[in-house]
């Protein structure tokens, strides 16, 4: 591969300001679904006790709020 071909690949994967912030949004809405996969997929304690509050967590989460940016309002609302 060409020098010029492997420069333009490299500027092909700049991510544009809205894209890392997307990035950031996303991440951070994750980030609470692989805690609660995480507790839930415990083998050495019983996690069907947890059940219940991880579904509440989760959905007082997931309710958007006035202080939320109008992309994590169209995610949460996706998610639900």
């Amino acid at each position: 591969m060409t020098e010029n071909k492997k420069n333009k690949r490299l500027k092909d994967l700049n991510l544009i300001q809205q894209e890392w912030e997307l990035n950031e949004y996303l991440r951070s809405i994750l980030e609470l679904f692989l805690g609660a996969t995480t507790v839930l997929s415990g083998q050495k304690y019983p996690t069907m006790p947890l059940c219940y509050y991880i579904f509440c967590l989760l959905s007082h989460f997931l309710t958007p709020t006035s202080n939320d940016h109008p992309i994590v309002v169209a995610l949460k609302q996706s998610l639900e």
